[in-house]
């Protein structure tokens, strides 16, 4: 079977990073929580970055969990390039607070 017979499932990369960046084969929420946590330690990253360069899906929502577990975890809205070139106004931009939890 070639890749473009097989479902996108089969074929879609299934690569989430654990705190030292090693891909490891899981995309559970808790996975996506602690790839953010992991890529805000190295420095701020947008939305844009969150979802596209680290494969995690509305990282809003995983910032708002950080937070409630006692993350200290700041946000600025900025202009950014999206992927495909476009700016986009008002995109948030993640940055751990120093020492990282409350």
């Amino acid at each position: 079977m070639t890749d473009k017979n097989k479902g996108y499932q089969e074929v879609a990369p299934k690569i989430t990073y654990t705190n030292d960046f090693t891909p490891i084969y899981s995309h559970s929420l808790e996975v996506q929580r602690q790839t953010v946590l992991s890529a805000l330690t190295i420095g701020p990253k947008t939305t844009i970055q969150l979802r596209h360069e680290f494969n995690v899906m509305m990282p809003a929502v995983r910032i708002k969990k950080l937070r409630d577990e006692g993350h200290r975890i700041e946000a600025y809205l900025v202009n950014a390039v999206h992927l495909f070139g476009t700016e986009q106004s008002r995109i948030a931009l993640y940055s751990l607070v120093e020492g990282g939890a409350a």
